[in-house]
């Protein structure tokens, strides 16, 4: 029987994912001769350990979240889907709940109607007005704000005012409170 010199290392998932995070960086930034061993050591892991296995799970797509149930809009209404629909590129205007498929229905109404009222007006200054949901008083009220803090921004704190009296019922869609 023929010796060798080959030896064999075992180690764990947690531990190869340890050294993977220790050597990554060296490797990356071609740092020095340590270099070459981080080299054949990184070699090893990947040899034995995907890459994605090594980096672990840093979080979820669309597609691993999607589970084939929830909520979708149609003709202006809002649907329930049936179960074991699949992951597909067709199913991402779907929704969990059936509260955030009536927000999002109520934003697009909403979207034109805050248009409506900023027609032919300017900005003024660099605060806006906007429906906010005040969670503690557990209503709505219009919100003075900087601009750029929310998507939904009256020019005018009056039209604003109008629009919660208007709109009321759509706001809270929006902000998906029930009353």
């Amino acid at each position: 029987m023929e010796k060798t010199n080959d030896r064999y290392l075992k180690v764990s998932l947690e531990n190869a994912q340890k050294l993977y995070t220790m050597i990554k960086p060296s490797i990356e930034n071609n740092t020095s001769f340590v270099d070459l061993k981080n080299s054949i050591l990184m070699e090893s892991l990947l040899a034995t350990f995907t890459k994605d296995e090594l980096e672990g799970k840093k979080g979820f797509t669309w597609e691993d979240s999607f589970d084939g149930t929830g909520w979708f809009i149609d003709k202006s209404s809002v649907c329930t889907m049936g179960g074991n629909v699949p992951v597909h590129e067709y199913n991402k205007e779907n929704f969990k709940t059936k509260e955030q498929a009536e927000s999002a229905l109520a934003f697009a109404q909403l979207s034109f109607i805050v248009a409506k009222y900023n027609e032919g007006k300017t900005q003024e200054g660099e605060y806006t007005y906007s429906i906010a949901y005040l969670v503690y008083h557990k209503r709505l009220s219009v919100d003075k704000k900087l601009r750029d803090a929310y998507n939904l921004e009256f020019y005018d704190e009056k039209d604003a005012e109008i629009s919660l009296e208007v709109n009321r019922e759509l706001w809270y869609k929006y902000w998906m409170v029930k009353k």
